[in-house]
C-alpha cells in the first residue's frame, strides 16, 4: 500500500516545516501521531492530558500515589474495563476533533495532499 503525504500551504509554522512533505498518519494504527499532527493545540489540550492520565491509571504509571488517588477521585473510575471504555470514548472524541480540523485544513486549501509517485 502506498503512503500518503501532505504539505502545509498556509500556516504560522516555520518555513522548514511548511515546505517538508509529511507522511499522513493512520488515525487507527497511529492514533497518537494523527492527533499530534491534526488536533489543534495538542500539547496543551486538557482532553489529551486526561487521556494520558487514563493510560497512566490503566498501566499503574503515576509518579506518586497521591497523584493516582487524586485522579481516581476526579474520574471516579476504578475497574479496568471502565478505564478502557473511557480511553476509547476519549480517543474517539479527540479523533473527531482532529478529523474536523483536517477537513477544515483541506477545505480551506491550507494543506495539499501529495502524489505518492
Amino acid at each position: 500500500m502506498n503512503k500518503t503525504y501532505y504539505r502545509i500551504k498556509k500556516s504560522n509554522l516555520t518555513s522548514s516545516w511548511k515546505t517538508m512533505a509529511h507522511e499522513f498518519p493512520g488515525p487507527v494504527k497511529d492514533v497518537e501521531e494523527f492527533l499530534v499532527q491534526f488536533l489543534p493545540w495538542y500539547e496543551t489540550d486538557n482532553q489529551v492530558t486526561y487521556l494520558d492520565d487514563l493510560y497512566k491509571l490503566l498501566f499503574d504509571e503515576f509518579q506518586s500515589e497521591s497523584d493516582k488517588i487524586n485522579f481516581i477521585e476526579f474520574c471516579n473510575l476504578t475497574e479496568e474495563s471502565e478505564i478502557k471504555d473511557e480511553i476509547i470514548r476519549t480517543e474517539k472524541a479527540l479523533k473527531i476533533r482532529a478529523y474536523d480540523n483536517f477537513y477544515s485544513l483541506v477545505k480551506n486549501n491550507k494543506i495539499e495532499i501529495l502524489d505518492t509517485n
